[in-house]
């Protein structure tokens, strides 16, 4: 079983494949663990299971076989997938996926709802979050309103908003300029440091270069783990 709140595996993969019909296998016997307090990137070419993995770690997907815990709950046999999500996890989808009639700061406040927080609380976190992101001022413009980094960010924003003990990003900077990239990988650095675990997909090898570990993923397997090396500075002149 995992634990949430010390060290040890807070995610725990075993033995999981996913199959969809017409023969095509996303994932291959996966076994992976993620000790709570990482931040893992998970690389490898389009196609090789990556968010697949990820969507099976949010409870969007199940597995055809094998088990998936995260949190110390196996998701296998979630009885609501809805407040796992909201209370566990924190999503960062590769296409921000925001609700287009709802404001920047209604979309932040989604995940909120259910939480017992109260309307000024809601907003109040709402316009904090986005500040982080660099988009105070913009709570009440539409998605529409917004590039496609900004909208992101609204989605990093939304991410965050229930404090979540394990972020999963998929492709997070995909659609962000250098800067807002920086800014991104600071806040998350900053989470992380916090206790935040984090497990992203990236094609970016600069983004997964922050990382502790990189898993490396092959046709739906992992052929890859690597931990960072920390470099010793030389010696002083």
């Amino acid at each position: 079983m995992s634990d949430p709140t010390g060290s040890g595996p807070v995610i725990a993969l075993r033995g999981v494949t996913r199959l969809y019909p017409g023969g095509v296998t996303a994932l291959s016997g996966v076994d992976l663990t993620v000790d709570a307090g990482e931040m893992v990137a998970v690389t490898g070419p389009s196609g090789c299971g990556k968010s697949t993995l990820l969507h099976l770690l949010a409870g969007i997907d199940s597995p055809t076989s094998g088990t998936v815990v995260v949190a110390g709950n196996d998701l296998a046999h979630l009885r609501d997938p809805s407040r796992y999500r909201r209370e566990e996890v924190g999503l960062v989808f590769q296409f921000h996926n925001l609700l287009p009639q709802l404001s920047a700061a209604a979309n932040v406040e989604l995940p909120m709802f259910g939480t017992g927080r109260s309307s000024a609380e809601r907003s109040a976190r709402a316009s904090e979050l986005l500040a982080e992101v660099d988009l105070g001022g913009c709570e009440h413009r539409l998605p529409t309103e917004l590039s496609g980094g900004e909208r992101q960010r609204v989605a990093i924003a939304r991410a965050l908003a229930n404090e979540p003990k394990i972020l999963l990003a998929d492709e997070p900077t995909g659609s962000l300029d250098s800067v807002s990239t920086k800014r991104f990988l600071d806040l998350l650095g900053r989470l992380n440091g916090e206790g935040t675990t984090v497990v992203m997909v990236t094609h970016d090898a600069g983004v997964a270069a922050q990382a502790h570990r990189e898993v490396r993923m092959r046709d739906g397997a992992v052929v890859d783990d690597t931990t960072a090396q920390v470099v010793a500075p030389s010696p002083a002149e």
